[in-house]
Order: structure tokens, then C-alpha cells, then sequence
């Protein structure tokens, strides 16, 4: 019987061991595998943040076409009024201002075509302001998917952090037991799980103090 105490110990033991060493083995890969996951999420903002450069570039393009297309309708409308002036002055006083003599029809012309110019550099700015909201819209729905992969890198670095954290902090020692029986007593807490505190106890006192192994089998 005593015999059979010890191999079931011995087993306990060995499978204890195995499965501490294991769980470190696993919290190490998990740590390779969330730095990985960082490094790709990375990998990801960074290209994010170029689609996200080049669609802000495309709207500050779109808003200097758009400001040039306003400045170019104000300098077509001001040569407008002037050609309207300029027709009415040669209406009102022809022997002054109908320099041709043709009844200040080249007048007109000139107006009719200033007028045309406006109403075109009006369709222009029209346009330049529509691809302006297009290109604004663009950005900031880049921006907001930029955001979103910079909440999965942030994501990815707490998991990162937890996990490699947690893998490399070594285990408190348990009180009450000395330093060169904390590996037996953390196989004792494994045995405590698999066959209870009752055989765990008799079992370990077989090798370690009874003070040592109450505090084993106590310990969280």
C-alpha cells in the first residue's frame, strides 16, 4: 500500500511538473503570439495611415481647386460689372462712349460674354466644391477606419502586455514554506487539485514537514 502512496505521488508529482512547466511553455507562446498579432496590427495602421495621408492630401487639393474656382468667379464677376457699366455709359452718353459706332452693340457683346464667363466659372466653383465634399468625406471615413485600427493595436498591446507580463513575473513563494520546497509544494497544490486535500496531505508529508505541507495545501 505504502508503495502504491508513492507511485501515486511520484505520478502526481511527475504530471505536476509537467503541467507548471507546460503552463509556462503556454504563456510564453501566448506572449509570441499577441506580440506577433501587435506587430501585424501595426504593420496594418501603418498602411491605414498612408491611405489616410493620401486622402487627406486629395481634400486639401480639392479645397485650393475649390478656393481658386471662388477667386476666379470673383475676378470674372467684377470684369462683368465693369463690362456692364461700360455698356450702360455707352447707352446713356453714345457720343462719348460708342467708340465704334455701331450702336454699342460691341459693348453688348463684350457684356454677353463676361456674363457667359460668369456663369461658367459659377458651374466650376460648383463643381470644385462637390468634389471638395466628396474628397472631405473620403478622409474622414479613412479616419475613422484609421481609428478603428488603432484601437485593435492598442488591443493587441494590453493583451501583449498582460500575457508577456504574467509570463515573465515569477510565482510569489508560498509562507510558511521554505525555498528549496516551493517546486514540491506547487506540485502538492497540483495533487491537492487532482485528488483532494486529504491525499495531498498525506502524501506530501511523506516528503516535507507537516507545518510545510498544511501551508501547501492551504495556499490559494
Amino acid at each position: 500500500m505504502k508503495n502504491l502512496r508513492v507511485l501515486s505521488f511520484i505520478l502526481v508529482f511527475t504530471l505536476g511538473w509537467a503541467s507548471t512547466s507546460m503552463a509556462q511553455t503556454l504563456n510564453l507562446s501566448s506572449c509570441a503570439d499577441y506580440l506577433d498579432t501587435v506587430r501585424r496590427r501595426a504593420d496594418d495602421l501603418q498602411s491605414q495611415a498612408d491611405d489616410l495621408r493620401r486622402k487627406a492630401r486629395d481634400a486639401a487639393d480639392a479645397a485650393m481647386k475649390a478656393d481658386t474656382a471662388q477667386q476666379e468667379l470673383q475676378s470674372k464677376q467684377d470684369n462683368a460689372d465693369s463690362r456692364k457699366r461700360a455698356y450702360e455709359l455707352c447707352r446713356q452718353f453714345p457720343e462719348v462712349y460708342d467708340v465704334f459706332r455701331d450702336g454699342c452693340s460691341s459693348e453688348g457683346r463684350r457684356l454677353r460674354d463676361a456674363q457667359n464667363e460668369v456663369n461658367q466659372a459659377k458651374e466650376e466653383l460648383a463643381d470644385s466644391i462637390s468634389s471638395l465634399k466628396d474628397a472631405l468625406g473620403a478622409a474622414l471615413s479613412e479616419k475613422k477606419a484609421t481609428d478603428s485600427v488603432v484601437n485593435t493595436v492598442n488591443t493587441a498591446m494590453k493583451n501583449a502586455q498582460e500575457t508577456c507580463q504574467s509570463s515573465s513575473e515569477p510565482r510569489p513563494p508560498i509562507k510558511g514554506v521554505s525555498l528549496s520546497n516551493q517546486r514540491m509544494c506547487t506540485t502538492v497544490q497540483n495533487a491537492r487539485r487532482s485528488l483532494g486535500v486529504e491525499t495531498a496531505m498525506n502524501l506530501c508529508k511523506q516528503y516535507l514537514p507537516e507545518a510545510e505541507c498544511a501551508a501547501c495545501t492551504a495556499a490559494p
